[in-house]
């Protein structure tokens, strides 16, 4: 049983208003044996909105705090910074710029032609990326029909080579293609999964750290890492050489 009596969900199709109802009732500390969103076009009335969602499963403040402290000693105070909304309020970073960039619609392309997406938004300006593996979640979220995404929260009890084996068994039996994870908070180890190839391959997943067996991890042309920090990634989007 999960803490408080509930009964743990457990691993199932979920549409685009399960998953939102099921992230927001993680985000506000229910125990979860597991939870997933496959790819679907159904996205039924009642689905919590990004807003709801990014309000709830947030990144971890210490994180936040960390990558505020990155961004002031190894950008330029006039860098363009992209980001989530909560992130981008909580660092005082221009929300403007980032609604207006597009580029979530990036992040769920095809690897090359979400790079050719930034770059041609950024144009001869600066522009930094930031990333958390709890976007994965958000943009499944937001659009299941374009990204699979599947976590499962357990207990964090300090065993790290234990919690990554139960990782990869779950992965295994599920038929997932690679996973990633990172701390909601002190007591929970959030595994987040792509569910199929296609996912695999969006630009998200090749900026994160999820791990796939079939394939060797590889820098991202066009995008350059300047920093990681807890589960933040950031990235400096190059001008087109051609």
């Amino acid at each position: 049983m999960a803490s408080g009596g509930r009964a743990p969900l457990m691993a199932k199709p979920w549409t685009r208003a399960a998953l939102g109802a099921v992230l927001l009732a993680a985000g506000a500390g229910l125990m979860l044996a597991g939870a997933m969103a496959m790819r679907s076009t159904d996205s039924p009335a009642g689905a919590p909105s990004l807003g709801e969602l990014t309000a709830t499963v947030t990144a971890p403040p210490e994180e936040v705090a960390a990558l505020g402290k990155a961004l002031a000693e190894h950008l330029p105070p006039d860098a363009i910074v992209l980001a989530w909304q909560d992130v981008s309020r909580h660092l005082h970073l221009s929300e403007e710029a980032s609604a207006s960039f597009g580029w979530p619609d990036a992040l769920l392309a095809p690897r090359d032609e979400g790079i050719r997406q930034l770059r041609e938004h950024a144009g001869d300006s600066t522009v930094h990326l930031v990333v958390h593996v709890r976007d994965a979640l958000l943009l499944g979220a937001m659009a299941p029909e374009r990204i699979g995404v599947a976590f499962q929260d357990q207990p964090d009890a300090g065993n790290l080579h234990g919690s990554i084996n139960n990782a990869r068994d779950w992965v295994r039996k599920e038929g997932y293609k690679a996973y990633s994870a990172y701390r909601p908070d002190t007591t929970r180890l959030r595994i987040v999964a792509l569910t199929d190839d296609a996912s695999a391959a969006t630009l998200i997943g090749s900026l994160l750290p999820f791990h796939d067996p079939r394939r060797q991890a590889e820098p991202v042309q066009g995008l350059t890492l300047v920093h990681q920090v807890g589960g933040f990634w950031v990235y400096r989007v190059e001008p087109d050489a051609s």
